[in-house]
């Protein structure tokens, strides 16, 4: 049985004194404005209720490179004990995506870059809810990823360094609420046509 929705959240930067991205490309070169990109409208992280989510976004940088995104998560669990902090203290309700998986990818300038968790899976990992896009106060999220140059994630680019994912996230209606919605109006429809034969 294919999973179900259970939330969609539009995709921003987490922001904080200028220093906002929602992509940073650490060790791919060039200046810090190059490396960081922000997200565009339209960018979606869709969880699902077999404990997936998938992250389907595109970050720019000033210079007009575009990064597409397509990362999936995995294994989501209600705590863990690694946890970026930068954006407040973690908090009760924060959750927890703890594997990438293999066919997650960025690619920039027509180079795909394979994803894994950093340290695999030893440092932090995706952590979604309030203060946790580890910029800010706001409801969002934020991982480390390693950066692999083959989709089996055996070599490793950019030594030690790491990219990061920086999110707002904002709350979009799932579609098959109004396909319920629908549903139920169609079976009072129903229900008055019975009605009015009997």
């Amino acid at each position: 049985m294919a999973a179900s929705v259970t939330q969609k959240w539009a995709v921003t930067d987490a922001q904080t004194n200028g220093d906002d991205h929602g992509l940073w490309t650490n060790g791919l070169g060039g200046s810090e404005n190059e490396k960081r990109h922000s997200f565009n409208s339209g960018s979606m992280l869709t969880e699902y209720d077999n404990g997936t989510a998938h992250l389907v976004a595109t970050a720019t940088n000033r210079f007009g490179r575009d990064a597409e995104i397509s990362v999936w998560f995995d294994d989501r669990q209600e705590t863990y004990t690694k946890n970026k902090t930068g954006g407040g203290p973690v908090l009760d309700s924060w959750y927890y995506y703890a594997n990438i998986q293999e066919n997650s990818t960025i690619m920039i300038d027509s180079v795909t870059y394979y994803l894994g968790m950093v340290m695999l899976g030893q440092g932090p990992v995706l952590q979604i809810g309030t203060g946790a896009n580890d910029k800010n106060l706001a409801f969002g999220g934020s991982t480390w990823v390693d950066v692999f140059s083959d989709q089996a994630r055996q070599n490793k680019l950019f030594g030690n360094k790491h990219w990061d994912l920086n999110m707002n996230l904002t709350a979009v209606p799932v579609p098959a609420a109004v396909w319920l919605l629908g549903s139920a109006l169609m079976g009072f429809v129903g229900m008055r046509r019975k009605a009015k034969q009997a």
